[in-house]
């Protein structure tokens, strides 16, 4: 885990907190999944120097969220994540960050809040309701399915299980 977390801050050090991956260009995803992983040895080795490699990267990618609201259709989402998978996996990791901003008493925790709270909206209207599944083969199963994105609408449950841990995450927050 040492070596996976130098690695980690290594890649931080030398290209910044905006990440890509093997299979991807610099996205918002790859880079969530590197806060959360150092989130996740800070909580077993509580070391100043990661903190601040935590904090300093996941309030760079909160500040990347979409929030211009002329255009409801990406509002909330992060630029570089179009399905709901990705997203539902930010708003899980801002989430996680807030709790975390919180418990050591930082500054800024709201950030993480509004993240959440404003990527939750555009996940609620990529969520199948009564309104908008009738087309479907079998419409009642579909509801509360969180479809991939606006032009492939099918459910995948990495989607389901990101969102609804940020649901169940903020909902007494609000």
């Amino acid at each position: 885990s040492l070596k996976i977390t130098n690695y980690f801050i290594g890649r931080v050090a030398e290209g910044g907190c905006y990440l890509g991956d093997d299979y991807r260009a610099e996205n918002p995803i790859s880079s969530a999944w590197v806060v959360m992983s150092l989130l996740d040895f800070y909580k077993i080795n509580p070391n100043e120097h990661y903190k601040g490699i935590i904090l300093n990267c996941s309030r760079y990618l909160s500040k990347r969220q979409i929030t211009d609201t002329d255009d409801p259709l990406y509002s909330g989402r992060w630029s570089m994540a179009f399905s709901t998978s990705g997203n539902g996996w930010l708003a899980e990791v801002m989430m996680e960050m807030y709790k975390f901003c919180r418990e050591e008493n930082e500054t800024g925790c709201n950030d993480y809040k509004e993240a959440v709270v404003n990527v939750t909206k555009w996940l609620i209207g990529n969520t199948y309701s009564k309104e908008n599944s009738q087309s479907l083969k079998n419409p009642e199963r579909a509801i509360g399915g969180i479809f991939w994105d606006s032009d492939e609408k099918y459910v995948r449950t990495d989607s389901v299980c990101h969102a609804l841990n940020a649901y169940i995450g903020i909902i007494n927050e609000l």
